[in-house]
């Protein structure tokens, strides 16, 4: 095949042409566009819907009933709470305590205790019947503590060996704890008259309460 060169006319179209692209590319990159600054945040958008209920939880484990617990009270006694019996010659005070309920008397199990310090928090608690060593009359003889309880009362009671009326004086101050067993917490087997306050604080959680009913926390 035999080549031809190229006119001097034909360069120079050839030539414009290259000159009219390189011009038309010039022009589409100065035209983009390029990034503003970054504008203020909108306003917060309107609320969603609520989400799907979650799972139902694990039913929690049953509380004790209120009369299904072991629980006691403390009593302050002194000299002027004690009336005489002039036939039995036995001083008593007489405690209403709704906590001693018929059932409570017929089925459970009840226990008093007896202290002369007034730091009860590490008092020395004695099972009554309690015994100690006083001087009536210039005579020294025992003198025996001991209760009774009745369906919302209890009765404790203070008497001489000899059964002698006596007195104690009104600055003389005993206190006493009153533990209440519910039959259904009753442990078999066990004698409660047997037991100290420790023994018993052992075996069961003993909830101390109030003149108002209301848990005491130690």
């Amino acid at each position: 095949m035999e080549l031809k060169k190229l006119e001097p006319m034909n360069r120079l179209k050839i030539k414009n042409v290259m000159t009219m692209v390189a011009i038309a590319a010039a022009t589409i990159i100065s035209c983009v566009p390029k990034d503003g600054d970054t504008g203020p945040v909108g306003p917060i958008g309107a609320e969603g819907p609520p989400g799907a209920d979650g799972s139902i939880g694990r039913d929690g484990e049953d509380g004790v009933d209120g009369g299904s617990q072991v629980t006691s009270k403390t009593y302050t006694v002194t000299g002027d709470d004690l009336v005489l019996d002039a036939n039995t010659a036995i001083l008593t005070d007489t405690i209403s305590e709704p906590l001693i309920t018929k059932d409570v008397v017929d089925n459970g199990a009840i226990q008093v205790f007896i202290s002369d310090s007034p730091a009860l928090s590490g008092a020395t608690w004695h099972a009554l019947t309690y015994r100690i060593i006083g001087n009536i009359n210039g005579t020294p003889q025992f003198i025996n503590f001991t209760y009774s309880y009745a369906e919302d009362n209890l009765y404790l009671k203070v008497q001489s060996e000899l059964a002698a009326p006596f007195s104690f004086p009104s600055t003389t101050t005993y206190f006493y704890k009153l533990v209440i067993i519910p039959d259904i917490l009753r442990k078999k087997g066990i004698d409660y008259n047997d037991l100290s306050l420790e023994q018993i604080e052992m075996i069961h959680e003993v909830k101390e309460l109030d003149e108002l009913g209301l848990e005491v926390y130690k």
